[in-house]
C-alpha cells in the first residue's frame, strides 16, 4: 500500500512512499493501535494526472486490518468502496475494537452492514457511520421539500388546467348566448318586415291598423326584454369568469411566493460550489418521491391484553428498484405498537434476523448520518440494545427513510433510554416537539442539543419555550431548534433567555438563530447578546 506525504519543500511535486520497503516495516504496521485511512483530494488529483483509474486500494487496506493484532481505533475517510468487507474484517478485531469511524460516499455505508455480521462489537464504544450525499451537497439533502415541491407543481398545474377548462367553457356559453342574440336580432327584423307590409295591404281600414300598430308595439316590446335578459345573463357570466380567473391568479401568486420563499430558506442551509445539472436533479427527485402502487395490506397478530387485537399494516411498493417497502403506521397503530416491545423486536426482527441479538452494551458514542433509504425501526431497535446509561453523545440524521411515522417513536425511545446524554442532534417531526420539555427533564446532563426537521414548513414552539425555561440543563452550552423551520415569538423567547441567564453554569450559550424570525423577535437576540447570555 503507498501512502502520499506532503513534505514542506516538495509540496507541490509530492512524495510517493512505500511503507512495506521501510525497515521493520512488517511489525509495526501489525501493532497498529490506531489508523486513519484517508483518499484525499490532493492524491485524488495527483492519481487523476497521471491517468490511473483504479485509485481506492480496498484490498491493501482490508489486508492492513486483518494484520492487526491490537487495533483499537480506526477511521476511514473516503477511502474505499467496500465497506461490507472492511466491516466484516473489522468485526475479527472485535477483542481489542473499540472505535470506528467511516464517511464517505459509498451508497453501501449502512447500519446495515453491521448487522449483516455476526454480532461481535459487543465492545464497541463509539460508532460513526457519515454519508456525504454529493460532493457539492445540493438541494437533494432535503428529500420530504423536494416531494413538497414536486406535489406543489402537480397541484398547480392541475389547478392552471382545470381553470384553462373551465374558461374554456365560459368562452363557449358565451358564444352560444351570442348566436342566441343574433338570432333574436334576426327573427325581430323578419317580424318587423311582416308587419310593414301587411300594414301596407290593410292601409285602407284604419282600424286594422291601429290593432296592427299596436301588435307590432308589444311584438317590439317583448323582443326587446328577451334581449336585455339574455345580455344581461352574459354580462353576468362574463363577471364571473373575471372573478374566478383573478382568484386563480391570486391563488397561483400566493404558491409561487411561498414557494419561493421556502427555497430561499432552504438555498441557505447548503453551501453549492457549483450548478447540478438537470439529469443530476431528475434522477434526485426519482428516487426520493415514492408513489403507492400497492393495495396490500400485511396483518400481524399480537399478545396484547386486549383479545384479538391486530396491527395493521399498510405495505406499498416504491418506485426504486429497491426491494424494500414503505411502511406507514397510523397514530393508534403506532402507540399500541411502542406498548408492546416484545411484538416489536419480532416484527423488527422479521426485517433483520440480526437485530434481537444484536448487543452494543458499551456503546457510549453513536454518529449517524445516512442519506440512502433507512428504516427507522433498525435504529428504535438499536437504542433499545444499548445500556442507555452509558450513552453520551448520540446523532442519528436519517434524511430519506422508508418509515418516517416513526420520527417520534425514535425519539420517546431515546428520552426514556438515554438519561445520561450529554450531546444529541437528531431529525425529528413536527409532532415530536411537545417531547422536548420531556427530553430536558430525563436528561439533565445535557451539554449540546441540536433538533432538526426536514419539513420545510413554518412552525411555532413559542409554548414549547415557555416550558422549557424551567427545566433547561444547567450544563447546557449549545442548543439548536429548527433553524429551518421552526419560529418563535419574542416574548417566548425573552422568558426562555432569562431562564438560562438564572440557571445555566456556563454562558454564553450558543444559540442557534433560525431563520423565520420577525424583527422584534431579532430585539431580543442582540439584547441578550449584548448581555453576554448568548452567541450566535
Amino acid at each position: 500500500m503507498k501512502v502520499m506525504e506532503f513534505f514542506p519543500p516538495y509540496e507541490e511535486q509530492g512524495q510517493f512512499v512505500d511503507l512495506i520497503t521501510l525497515p521493520k516495516s512488517s511489525d509495526f504496521l501489525a501493532r497498529l493501535q490506531k489508523f486513519t485511512f484517508s483518499f484525499t483530494s490532493q492524491l485524488s488529483k495527483r492519481i487523476q494526472d497521471i491517468e490511473i483509474l483504479d485509485v481506492l486500494d480496498n484490498e491493501g487496506l482490508v489486508a492492513l486490518i486483518n494484520a492487526q493484532t491490537n487495533l483499537y481505533d480506526i477511521k476511514l475517510i473516503e477511502g474505499t468502496s467496500e465497506i461490507p468487507k472492511v466491516i466484516l474484517a473489522l468485526s475479527k478485531k472485535s477483542d481489542t475494537l473499540r472505535k470506528v469511524y467511516i464517511t464517505g460516499y459509498s451508497a453501501t455505508t449502512s447500519v446495515d452492514s453491521f448487522f449483516q455480521q455476526p454480532p461481535n462489537f459487543e465492545n464497541l464504544e463509539e460508532l460513526s457511520l457519515i454519508q456525504f450525499s454529493t460532493r457539492n451537497k445540493p438541494l437533494y439533502h432535503y428529500p420530504d421539500f423536494l416531494v413538497h415541491r414536486t406535489r406543489l407543481v402537480q397541484f398547480l398545474q392541475q389547478t392552471a388546467q382545470q381553470a384553462q377548462q373551465r374558461y374554456q367553457q365560459l368562452q363557449q356559453q358565451q358564444q352560444n348566448l351570442q348566436q342566441q342574440i343574433q338570432q333574436h336580432q334576426i327573427a325581430l327584423q323578419q317580424q318587423q318586415v311582416y308587419l310593414q307590409q301587411t300594414m301596407r295591404i290593410q292601409s285602407h281600414n284604419p282600424r286594422a291598423s291601429t290593432q296592427l300598430q299596436t301588435a307590432l308595439q308589444q311584438l317590439q316590446q317583448t323582443n326587446q326584454q328577451q334581449l336585455q335578459q339574455t345580455s344581461q345573463q352574459l354580462l353576468t357570466q362574463q363577471q364571473q369568469l373575471n372573478q374566478q380567473l383573478q382568484q386563480l391568479q391570486q391563488l397561483i401568486n400566493q404558491q409561487q411566493t411561498t414557494n419561493q420563499q421556502q427555497t430561499i430558506q432552504t438555498t441557505q442551509t447548503v453551501q453549492t460550489t457549483q450548478p447540478i445539472n438537470q439529469q443530476q436533479q431528475q434522477s434526485t427527485q426519482t428516487i426520493t418521491y415514492r408513489t403507492k402502487s400497492s393495495d396490500e395490506t400485511c396483518n400481524f397478530s399480537t399478545n396484547h391484553r386486549t383479545s384479538n387485537s391486530t396491527i395493521s399494516f399498510n405495505a406499498t411498493n416504491t418506485s426504486t428498484t429497491s426491494s424494500r417497502s414503505i411502511i406507514t403506521f397510523t397514530t393508534n397503530e403506532r402507540q399500541l405498537f411502542y406498548q408492546n416491545l416484545q411484538d416489536y423486536n419480532q416484527q423488527l426482527s422479521s426485517l433483520n434476523p440480526n437485530l434481537n441479538d444484536l448487543n452494543y452494551s458499551n456503546l457510549r458514542k453513536l454518529e449517524i448520518e445516512l442519506y440512502n433509504g433507512q428504516y427507522i425501526q433498525q435504529y428504535i431497535s438499536l437504542i433499545l440494545n444499548v445500556n442507555g446509561n452509558l450513552m453520551e453523545e448520540l446523532v442519528i440524521k436519517l434524511f430519506n427513510t422508508y418509515d418516517s411515522d416513526n420520527y417520534p417513536i425514535l425519539f420517546t425511545t431515546i428520552i426514556e433510554n438515554c438519561p445520561k446524554l450529554k450531546r444529541i442532534d437528531l431529525i425529528v417531526s413536527n409532532d415530536s416537539i411537545l417531547q422536548i420539555p420531556q427530553l430536558f427533564s430525563n436528561c439533565m446532563k445535557l451539554e449540546s442539543v441540536n433538533l432538526d426537521t426536514v419539513k420545510i414548513e413554518p412552525w411555532d414552539i413559542s409554548e414549547i419555550l415557555y416550558n422549557l425555561g424551567d427545566i433547561v440543563p444547567m450544563k447546557l452550552k449549545n442548543l439548536s431548534l429548527g433553524e429551518f423551520s421552526w419560529k418563535y415569538s419574542d416574548d417566548a423567547l425573552y422568558y426562555f433567555f432569562n431562564c438560562c441567564d438564572e440557571r445555566l453554569e456556563f454562558k454564553p450559550l450558543q444559540f442557534g438563530v433560525g431563520h423565520l424570525l420577525e424583527d422584534r423577535v431579532l430585539k431580543v437576540f442582540y439584547e441578550f447578546i449584548s448581555n453576554g447570555v448568548i452567541e450566535v
